[in-house]
């Protein structure tokens, strides 16, 4: 299968999601922790808002009319 296939038959997301749904279930922490994923896309987020700020600037960008 190439790397750049759409294709995902061949991964194993059946088992990865009976597994966390298992860990979840009975109360033990999972080894993908829900709450280091959300603060990491939060972090991924501004980081990314942050370079569209610094490049609309940079490109004589107004931030006129935007919320505070």
């Amino acid at each position: 299968m190439p790397p750049d296939s759409g294709a995902v038959a061949h991964h194993s997301f059946g088992p990865q999601i009976r597994r966390f749904v298992e860990r979840v279930l009975s109360g033990v922490e999972s080894h993908c922790y829900l709450a280091d994923a959300v603060k990491t896309r939060a972090i991924r987020l501004a980081e990314s808002r942050w370079h569209c700020d610094e490049s609309s600037r940079a490109l004589g960008g107004n931030d006129a009319g935007r919320a505070a």
